[in-house]
């Protein structure tokens, strides 16, 4: 009519939602078929140029939508696909990429270039490093264990620990340039040195570590090797050489 499509039934107007053939469409108080971004009473959907009712992912206002494919509502929040894969889309229908979302105050996620969630390690910036976990998650004031010899610790602001770490009643570990835990092994930051035991703690006090006399070291309660000093433990007086080693009288 006047260059303008609308539908009858029964010669009266059809106005608001209708199923024509294989399409939903929407007509407004005039008979005029809804194209575009449409809000209806209780979900807002797309329709195309011919006003066809669209299902599934949409570039619309330059950004990434997905419209369900039961009733064609836009998806907003959390929507899972595929295998357990994660996306995410903001109240203005638009997937969230190249971002974080805060969904409550122990849920953070990041979302990706694609638009999904990551998982795993996460570097960016100047090489600072999250963790995200297999529910995507982003790990916080916690342990993260990848295989049997790395282990990674995440402050409370997600990211992942260098350097000294006091926790508990003053115990100390210590996290490389990798991020990784040092076990095992010495650490030296200028001219002090610590040893890290098999769970990670720092050591004190003596410390064996060969079969001949002087092969012992002392670890003070600040964690820090004893060199060039005495000790005296146990009415016993004991001396340490500029390696750290104890140093045994010739008699």
């Amino acid at each position: 009519e006047n260059g303008v499509k609308r539908y009858y039934v029964n010669n009266q107007l059809v106005v608001g939602q209708k199923k024509i053939g294989n399409y939903w469409y929407n007509f407004d108080q005039q008979g005029n078929y809804s194209v575009g971004l449409t809000n209806l009473s209780t979900k807002t959907v797309l329709y195309d140029n011919q006003g066809h009712m669209n299902y599934g992912y949409h570039w619309f206002n330059r950004g990434l939508m997905y419209f369900d494919t039961i009733d064609g509502h836009a998806v907003t929040g959390k929507r899972y696909y595929g295998n357990n894969k994660l996306e995410y889309y903001g109240s203005d229908f638009k997937q969230v990429r190249n971002n974080y979302v805060r969904t409550n105050a122990k849920t953070i996620y990041f979302f990706g270039a694609n638009g999904d969630a990551v998982t795993g390690e996460r570097y960016y910036d100047n090489h600072k490093m999250e963790f995200y976990g297999n529910d995507h998650n982003q790990i916080r004031n916690n342990y993260v264990r990848t295989n049997a010899s790395t282990i990674y610790f995440f402050g409370a602001n997600g990211d992942a620990v260098k350097g000294e770490r006091y926790y508990a009643n003053s115990k100390m570990e210590f996290y490389g340039n990798d991020y990784n835990q040092v076990r095992n092994n010495y650490v030296r930051t200028g001219n002090t040195f610590y040893f890290m035991g098999q769970y990670g703690d720092a050591i004190k006090g003596f410390r064996t570590y060969g079969k001949r006399s002087n092969q012992v070291e002392y670890y003070g309660t600040n964690f820090k090797q004893l060199r060039n000093m005495s000790i005296t433990v146990n009415s016993r007086k004991y001396s340490f050489g500029s390696n750290g080693d104890l140093i045994v009288a010739n008699k």
